[in-house]
């Protein structure tokens, strides 16, 4: 990353957005600041995203495609699910546990032909 930076091909402003994104986590390694003693680490990571956040308010404002529209209606569905299954499992009668039970069972179930060697004997 530095590398590109510094003799990549990128624009003047892209070169200072991966300069803030390269600081940023540097800056959390080589501190390894206690919040409550000294906020100052806090404040130049804010600083770089304030720098970056300027820079995307800038930029033009571009239509959504149907395919963006469509990912984040999935998205938005999947965060939704991942609250609302355990509270349908809650009114269910069959838990969980009950339930794999029944698919193990059905998976394991034989079918005819396999019960004919044993009507033979």
């Amino acid at each position: 990353m530095f590398l590109n930076i510094c003799i990549g091909p990128l624009t003047t402003s892209k070169k200072l957005q991966g300069l803030a994104l390269l600081i940023s986590p540097l800056g959390c390694l080589i501190t390894r600041w206690n919040y409550s003693i000294d906020v100052a680490p806090i404040q130049i990571i804010n600083t770089f995203l304030d720098f970056e956040a300027r820079i995307i308010d800038n930029l033009p404002k571009i239509p959504q495609s149907m395919v963006t529209k469509t990912m984040k209606t999935i998205i938005y569905l999947m965060e939704l699910g991942i609250f609302a299954y355990p509270i349908l499992l809650s009114f269910t009668a069959i838990s969980p546990v009950h339930a794999s039970i029944h698919i193990v069972n059905v998976c394991n179930l034989r079918t005819r032909d396999s019960y004919a060697p044993a009507l033979r004997n």
